[in-house]
């Protein structure tokens, strides 16, 4: 049933090693001056893809055209500080750049980097033994423009199940775009707690804060769904912290 825990992963194959550990670094920026507002994830996104503009794991773009790939740079804000999360290249990319004293522009604002902490990680992205719980810090955004539609026509037990299929294909396809390969049955619930409107641009979407029990060992730091590039979909193990409004 939608907001249950899923039954744990049967049996696998011993020839298969499913287990996979992908490189991740996490950056946490240190600001010359505390920066106003609450969410300048957007802003330094922008920032950084005006400083590197040659290097499309920063933004996305590559010869004009939108690169359609999992980001393997990702942005997040929280308590004043922009944490940057890099997997793979992303990871071998954030640990080359001069950072120190680094002047960036978030949006109106001019901001210069005077520390950071980041640690280095491998981090699991496999079948777990048992059920794991994750919680989202920032909203999940499961729906385009199509399934919206469907969506809101749904009573609320099809749209609970629509979320759990939604949170399945996400999770799929973040290990895919991450090229980890999983050779089992993958099962999720979600457990809503909110929904909300998010602004993206000039364009309002569905977003749901709650909490993720899969069978799955994810990174942590990791975010799924639509504009995680933007920090959406921002999950953390569980009473990792509060969750983080986008508005």
């Amino acid at each position: 049933m939608p907001g249950n825990e899923p039954a744990p992963r049967g049996k696998q194959n011993p020839d298969i090693v499913s287990v996979e550990e992908i490189p991740v670094i996490r950056i946490e920026l240190q600001w010359e001056k505390p920066i106003p507002g609450n969410n300048h994830t957007s802003e330094l996104r922008g920032a950084l893809a005006a400083q590197f503009p040659d290097n499309p794991l920063f933004h996305q773009h590559q010869d004009d055209k939108f690169v359609y790939r999992y980001p393997l740079i990702q942005y997040r804000w929280r308590n004043g500080k922009g944490i940057l999360i890099g997997f793979h290249e992303g990871a071998k990319e954030l640990l080359t750049l001069p950072w120190f004293g680094l002047q960036l522009r978030l949006g109106e604002i001019e901001a210069r980097i005077m520390d950071l902490d980041f640690s280095c990680k491998l981090e699991r992205f496999a079948f777990a033994e048992g059920l794991r719980r994750y919680d989202f810090l920032s909203p999940w955004l499961p729906l385009n423009q199509a399934n919206y539609e469907k969506y809101i026509k749904m009573s609320p037990k099809e749209q609970a199940q629509e979320r759990d299929r939604l949170l399945v294909t996400n999770l799929i396809a973040a290990a895919k775009g991450l090229s980890v390969f999983l050779d089992g049955q993958v099962l999720a619930s979600f457990i809503m707690r909110r929904a909300l409107i998010c602004r993206y641009k000039d364009q309002q979407l569905q977003g749901f804060f709650g909490t993720v029990v899969t069978n799955l060992a994810l990174p942590q730091d990791i975010a799924i769904g639509s504009k995680v590039s933007h920090g959406f979909g921002w999950l953390v193990s569980e009473k990792e912290g509060a969750p983080i409004n986008k508005k």
